[in-house]
């Protein structure tokens, strides 16, 4: 017959008052764990399963990754941290999307891959990036709005022919209508116009306003749709050259 070695055993709640011999061993046939003893400490100190099942971690008690401790993840009794304290970032990455959502699956922010990042507030969308800039639905308010350059002005577009050419554009799928303010030179004269632009997706159409220069006018205006883009197009009065700048609001 085998010989069978049998280690003392109790409950949880008979461990929590016993306290073992230095590297004594018991069985806590409430949880079915391994109990290690020091001689001192009441109830000991429970081995982890292998599978985990029973591992947990007090207020203030860090489970610690890397070599030098460098990532952190505890909680302080009032709040619950993952803390880089090495001398690297803290990177965060996903297959598909990232989500930040609350206890009850709100959405606090959304980042898709290839695709836009979105911030809520209660639920709600209210802002997101796109191919060209952001996107914010409602009210933007703001102590001061500083620019050394006016981020949607073009670098400038010349001319030396009478033949229409595209001076700016913007993507159809992200904006239902502009504001563009346009500005045209030729050698010393000068001449400024507004245009007013809607679209549907297949036809745009445009008006203008606001002309004034030092001269006669230097161009006329029109817009279009052309695959994915918005164009507005200038012909130039003369084949002098001519300088485009444009200045677009987006809607």
């Amino acid at each position: 017959m085998a010989t069978q070695i049998k280690h003392r055993r109790g409950t949880t709640s008979e461990h929590s008052t016993f306290t073992g011999s230095e590297a004594e061993i018991t069985v806590d046939t409430t949880k079915d764990t391994l109990i290690v003893h020091d001689g001192s400490t009441a109830g000991g100190h429970e081995l982890a399963k292998a599978d985990g099942s029973n591992i947990a971690f007090g207020d203030n008690v860090k489970a610690k990754f890397g070599a030098g401790d460098d990532l952190q993840i505890y909680h302080d009794g009032n709040d619950s941290y993952i803390a880089d304290v090495g001398t690297g970032g803290l990177v965060l990455r996903a297959a598909n999307n990232i989500k930040l959502l609350s206890d009850t699956g709100e959405l606090y922010f959304q980042g898709i891959k290839d695709g836009a990042s979105k911030v809520y507030y209660n639920g709600a969308e209210v802002l997101k990036t796109t191919s060209t800039g952001i996107d914010v639905t409602g009210t933007v308010t703001a102590d001061a709005v500083e620019t050394d350059t006016i981020a949607n002005e073009s670098t400038g577009t010349t001319t030396t022919s009478t033949t229409q050419t595209a001076i700016a554009t913007f993507a159809k799928a992200d904006y239902d209508s502009a504001k563009v303010v346009i500005s045209a030179k030729s050698g010393t004269d000068v001449y400024s116009t507004e245009l007013l632009i809607v679209h549907n997706g297949t036809t745009a159409s445009a008006t203008e306003y606001g002309q004034i220069g030092t001269g006669s006018a230097l161009a006329t205006f029109d817009v279009d749709i052309s695959g994915a883009d918005v164009r507005v197009l200038a012909t130039a009065a003369s084949s002098t050259s001519t300088v485009f700048k444009v200045t677009k609001t987006l809607l």
